[in-house]
């Protein structure tokens, strides 16, 4: 467990740099490209700044663009329980508590640290679900509090983010400047081919390097505080078998949630498709629940 959370920690800060000299690469691209030294200075303080706010802010981001709204003791009584009792027996701060108004189930954990975290749900999640499977998916959030996965899966969120708005906005700029400079030739080509294709491309890897492996060790972990997985593996169903997905969810906050919040298209899934999943499969987690001899 302890060798996980180091390897966490390791590679937010691995992460972090990465995009800074993403970032700082581009902007030297277009400064050699334009002559124009003082756009190297302006990427260099936009890497630096943004990647201060995904440090520090990324969990208010990403609970933004999930439409989340914080609740208490009082609005969500039992919800708030359950996260209680579970705080209590992993040993982890009581992380505070959010409601995405949405009709799928699904739920994610934030924040940089355990003294700074979050879990969000659901309407759908607290609707479809009885306690006990209620219970296993809380569980298995609190899971990736402990295990720091989320100071790394929320840190990716915003940092892939800047990655897609930076390379529009320089697409835009350069589409827009010096129509002559614009088709010089083949230099140009290279500059839109990777603003159009590569950078937000790298973004993506970025963020499926988070391995799909933390959800089978957040599930296995989950059953273990429980001490019932079969109110994860009954959990896990429900969710799949639900037609629609989140509506606030977007492919940089994907990996975030307890499950895929899109609804793919098994029928029309092939192996370089599943390359491109944020999630494991939902077959192969609970068969691997239902290896644990709880």
């Amino acid at each position: 467990m302890y060798r996980f959370i180091s390897s966490n920690i390791r590679k937010t800060y691995f992460y972090i740099f990465l995009v800074f000299v993403l970032v700082v690469g581009i902007g030297y691209a277009f400064a050699w490209y334009y002559g124009d030294y003082s756009l190297l200075v302006q990427a260099v303080v936009f890497a630096l700044i943004y990647n201060l706010i995904a440090y520090f802010y990324s969990d208010k981001i990403v609970l933004s663009l999930a439409k989340a709204h914080l609740v208490d003791k009082k609005e969500e009584a039992e919800l708030y329980r359950l996260v209680e009792n579970l705080s209590i027996r992993s040993g982890l701060p009581m992380p505070k508590i959010y409601v995405i108004e949405d009709n799928s189930p699904n739920a994610f954990a934030t924040g940089r640290d355990p003294q700074h975290s979050a879990v969000a749900v659901t309407r759908g999640l607290i609707n479809l679900l009885d306690r006990e499977e209620l219970r296993a998916v809380l569980a298995h959030e609190m899971s990736h509090i402990k295990n720091y996965d989320i100071r790394l899966q929320t840190i990716i969120a915003v940092l892939v983010g800047a990655i897609v708005i930076l390379a529009d906005y320089l697409r835009r700029w350069f589409w827009f400047s010096n129509r002559e400079r614009r088709e010089e030739g083949f230099i140009g080509l290279l500059v839109m081919l990777f603003l159009l294709v590569v950078a937000p491309l790298a973004a993506r890897l970025i963020q499926l390097a988070i391995s799909r492996k933390r959800e089978f060790l957040a599930d296995a972990s989950a059953a273990e505080l429980t001490r019932y997985p079969q109110g994860l593996i009954s959990a896990l169903e429900k969710i799949s078998s639900y037609p629609q997905g989140v509506r606030s969810a977007s492919l940089a906050t994907a990996h975030l949630y307890f499950a895929s919040p899109f609804r793919e298209n098994k029928n029309k899934s092939n192996w370089f498709e599943s390359l491109f999943l944020t999630h494991p499969p939902i077959e192969e987690r609970i068969e691997a629940l239902k290896s644990f001899g709880f």
